[in-house]
């Protein structure tokens, strides 16, 4: 779903082998994360993670399949900041 620059992504789990089947079946429907795109993926999670001190890198900088985009790889990583929750990070 989109509205303007901003893009809502809903996701279900396929079956109980999913990494997000645990999550769904505790909260149902919830905000997963929240991803913001940036142009420079190394330098904004160093940023991120020394400047303001309240995230960590749960996964670092790696290529994977765009879902949204079908066929388009994009690197993407996952931050953890203490008052927000997850943040993904997408390369544009």
């Amino acid at each position: 779903m989109s509205n303007g620059p901003f893009r809502a992504e809903l996701i279900s789990p396929i079956d109980s082998s999913s990494p997000m089947y645990e999550l769904y079946k505790k909260h149902k429907n919830m905000p997963y994360h929240i991803c913001y795109e940036c142009e420079d993926i190394e330098r904004t999670v160093k940023e991120m993670t020394e400047t303001a001190g309240e995230c960590m890198t749960v996964q670092a900088p790696d290529i994977a399949p765009a879902v949204s985009e079908p066929g388009k790889d994009r690197r993407v990583a996952f931050l953890m900041h203490r008052h927000v929750g997850l943040l993904e990070l997408l390369e544009v």
